[in-house]
C-alpha cells in the first residue's frame, strides 16, 4: 500500500511525498545525476559524477522497516521526476538507532521540502521503534549543519573533515513541530497526527 501527501510548495509548486519504492531506483538515479557537483559530494562525500550502481541499490533496497525512505516528486514537470529522499537506515529492523541522510536537486533546495521530508521520515521511525538517528556531516556543509540544528541534533564528535551528529526522533519532531510554518508543513503534521500518510508499524 502506497501512502501519498500531496502538497504545494510556499512558491505554489506542487510535491507528491510518498514512501520510497524499490521500483523508484532508476528515477533517484536520474534526480541524483541531477544534483551539482558540489551536492553530490556533500551528500556522498565523494565528487563521482556516477553513482555506482551498488550505492543505488542500497538507497532503492527500502522495505519499510530497516529501512524507511521518503521520496519528493515534481508533480508539474513532464514524467514527474524525483527531487529529493530522506533515508533512515538500521542494522536489523528492531535496531532503536538508524543512519540518517537525505539528498535534494539543486533548483529544489531552500524552499522547504527538505524538512517535509525528514517531517514524514521521523514520524514513521517513531511508529516503527527508531528512537533515535545518527548523521555524518561534511564541516563544509552548512545547510546540513543548519538541518541538524533544526533538528535539535548533538555533536558526538568529528572524524578528519566529517562531523558526527545524533537527534532523537522524538526531540526531532517536537522541534519541527514548533518551529512549523507554512501551509505545507501544516498539512504534513495534520497528516503525521491523523494517522494519514504514516505507515503504522508492521
Amino acid at each position: 500500500m502506497t501512502y501519498e501527501l500531496h502538497i504545494k510548495t510556499d512558491e505554489g509548486s506542487p510535491v507528491l511525498l510518498r514512501p520510497l519504492l524499490p521500483e523508484d531506483k532508476p528515477a533517484l538515479a536520474d534526480a541524483i545525476a541531477r544534483f551539482s557537483n558540489r551536492s553530490r559530494y556533500m551528500r556522498f562525500f565523494s565528487g563521482m559524477t556516477t553513482i555506482p550502481d551498488p550505492v543505488l541499490d542500497r538507497l532503492a533496497d527500502v522495505d519499510g522497516m530497516r529501512h524507511i525512505a521518503w521520496v519528493a516528486i515534481d508533480e508539474a514537470t513532464p514524467g514527474r521526476p524525483v527531487i529529493g529522499a530522506a533515508h533512515a537506515m538500521r542494522a536489523t529492523a528492531h535496531n532503536e538507532s538508524a543512519d540518517f541522510a537525505i539528498g535534494l536537486v539543486d533548483k529544489w533546495q531552500h524552499k522547504g521540502v527538505a524538512r517535509l521530508l525528514v517531517a514524514l521520515l521521523v514520524a514513521e521511525s517513531q511508529i516503527k521503534g527508531v528512537e533515535d538517528m545518527t548523521a555524518d556531516v561534511l564541516w563544509e556543509n552548512r545547510k546540513g549543519k543548519s538541518l541538524m540544528k533544526a533538528l535539535d541534533a548533538a555533536s558526538t564528535g568529528t572524524d578528519a573533515n566529517v562531523i558526527h551528529f545524533q537527534f532523537s526522533v522524538d526531540g526531532a519532531l517536537n522541534r519541527l513541530r514548533e518551529d512549523m510554518s507554512g501551509a505545507a508543513m501544516e498539512t504534513v503534521f495534520a497528516a503525521i497526527e491523523t494517522g494519514g500518510p504514516v505507515p503504522a508499524a508492521a
